[in-house]
């Protein structure tokens, strides 16, 4: 599996932000949701630190930006949206 790691700037986000974003990606996928949620270790954590500095791994996902002139492309991101704003 390859992995791509999230470093995140010493002050920029609380551990808290961090998180809850973490959290609410975990919830957009349980609901089948095509979004890229981190991998949540062994202990349940999804935010790490090494020698001070904080990191996120997730998995590297393939993809292509949708076809905005094709209206069942917007139909089908419309929906996403809606499903996204009940969640969150």
């Amino acid at each position: 599996t390859v992995l791509v790691a999230k470093f995140y700037r010493p002050g920029r986000w609380s551990d808290a932000t961090i998180i809850e974003e973490h959290s609410f990606s975990l919830s957009l996928a349980e609901e089948e949701i095509p979004v890229v949620a981190p991998l949540v270790a062994p202990s349940g954590e999804t935010l790490h630190q090494f020698q001070g500095y904080r990191f996120s791994l997730f998995p590297r996902q393939g993809g292509r930006w949708p076809e905005f002139d094709n209206p069942d492309n917007l139909t089908w991101v419309g929906r996403f949206l809606g499903r996204i704003h009940l969640l969150g």
